[in-house]
């Protein structure tokens, strides 16, 4: 049975990339598919759904009282962490602090004379700012109507500019992003010291070769490009701008702030965690705006957008996170993981070789399905068990496997943060990937090195 299971567990893998690479809704998909897996594994007699003490009396019900477990479990945790995260960023974008943000950080770019360098420096600035703004999709188009029009205004390419823009959030930073809480809670250790200890540790490395990536590769692509007016290239700038202070700009910060200070590595005696940050960062926003617009009805109206950006959260990522995890879970219970590790295993694997195989396997899965959070969740769940078989820290191998799909999604034509900003461009998402492929290719490289070097 086992060998019948195994192969199931293939054809539905196969099946699952296959219909979301041909644009399935993903949480359909995978919803779906670890229901049929769950049930098969129970139906050959691999293991049951639940023990015969917890069962339900009903093979069917089952399968649906796994997945009221996983909704429980996720919504209750990792989901109001997103939920908050993400109704932060939704307020930010309503009151126009994260497009004051922006027009503050990209500034200084114009008085810079190379427009290539200026080019490069803005993968740098972007990825920073993707610390407070955790969207992909929603940076790069921030971006488009910012930093776009003053790159073709120095002479850069439409093409250069947007693969550019398309991967300013490859590394997927920051303790408001909703893998990051993923990561630090399959490896049991906190936010800001999953962050500040390991994420930090690799990405400075990796954002230094892709912005000098970047330099090279759109410096000769453009020169292989026939004379490309600044003046078309630039001339669609949607007005969505705001009229607000300049110290606008610092409200997306406010919540890193709280938690860089409030933690193990500072203030000890005063804990914080994402959720807290978020609403007392909310508080703070919001007396702010009644100060500046003088109207407490529309200020109170106006929290609107938080509860929006929660929903949003909710119907997107933290579905995606049950539906991956069930995915997951049938994975494990139809056998397909447990014969992966011990073929590994008999063949020798140690910590490194896994690592390195779990990487590819994630960034195949981003690349093909263009969502690194889909690729890092239908496998984060199978961490601690590798971790134990292999003797790899969870830590390691979750910073590998999150930052890896984050990269290889930037290079996917299928990803929306490349799809958004080659339709902004009018340009083929296609050619944007073959631009974006190589900085990309050289993250994921510099990204194993470092693991090797300072984990491994």
């Amino acid at each position: 049975m086992s060998f019948i299971g195994n192969v199931l567990g293939i054809l539905i893998t196969l099946a699952v990339g296959y219909l979301i690479f041909k644009k399935y809704k993903p949480h359909t998909v995978l919803l779906a598919a670890g229901l049929l897996l769950l049930l098969a594994s129970q139906l050959l007699g691999i293991k049951p759904i639940f023990p015969p003490d917890e069962s339900t009396g009903f093979i069917l019900f089952d399968a649906f009282e796994a997945l009221k477990n996983s909704t429980a479990k996720n919504v209750a945790a990792i989901g109001m962490i997103i939920m908050s995260a993400g109704g932060y960023a939704e307020y930010m974008n309503h009151i126009g602090a994260g497009e004051a943000m922006v027009r503050l950080c990209v500034a200084p770019l114009k008085k810079i004379g190379s427009p290539y360098l200026v080019l490069a420096l803005a993968y740098t600035i972007g990825q920073i700012l993707n610390i407070f703004i955790p969207s992909a999709a929603g940076l790069a188009v921030l971006l488009m109507a910012t930093i776009y029009p003053i790159l073709t205004a120095l002479g850069v390419s439409r093409l250069s500019a947007v693969s550019v823009i398309a991967t300013t959030a490859c590394l997927d930073l920051g303790p408001a992003s909703g893998a990051t809480n993923i990561a630090s809670e399959t490896s049991a250790i906190d936010t800001m010291v999953y962050f500040v200890k390991y994420q930090m540790s690799v990405a400075v490395p990796i954002i230094l070769v892709i912005t000098a990536v970047h330099f090279m590769i759109q410096k000769r692509a453009d020169k292989a490009l026939t004379a490309e007016s600044p003046v078309q290239a630039g001339k669609k700038q949607p007005d969505t701008q705001h009229s607000v202070p300049a110290c606008y700009a610092l409200l997306p910060v406010i919540p890193l702030i709280l938690l860089m200070v409030f933690n193990d590595f500072v203030v000890k005696s005063v804990s914080m965690n994402v959720v807290t940050a978020m609403l007392i960062s909310l508080c703070i926003s919001m007396i702010l705006e009644i100060f500046v617009k003088r109207s407490p009805k529309e200020t109170c109206k106006g929290i609107q957008a938080f509860f929006n950006g929660m929903g949003k959260q909710f119907a997107t990522t933290v579905t995606l996170i049950i539906a991956a995890e069930l995915f997951s879970n049938g994975l494990q219970a139809i056998g397909l993981i447990n014969t992966i590790i011990e073929g590994a295993r008999n063949m020798g694997f140690g910590a490194v070789p896994m690592t390195v195989i779990m990487v590819i396997i994630i960034s195949a899965t981003a690349f093909v399905t263009g969502s690194g959070n889909a690729a890092f969740l239908s496998f984060s769940a199978v961490v601690p068990a590798i971790s134990q078989s292999f003797g790899v820290d969870a830590v390691v191998l979750c910073l590998s496997m999150q930052l890896a799909a984050g990269i290889a999604r930037s290079m996917s034509p299928v990803a929306s943060c490349v799809i958004a900003p080659a339709a902004y461009a009018e340009v083929a998402p296609m050619e944007v990937a073959k631009r974006t492929f190589v900085p990309m290719l050289a993250g994921i490289i510099v990204l194993l090195v470092c693991d090797f070097i300072f984990f491994l």
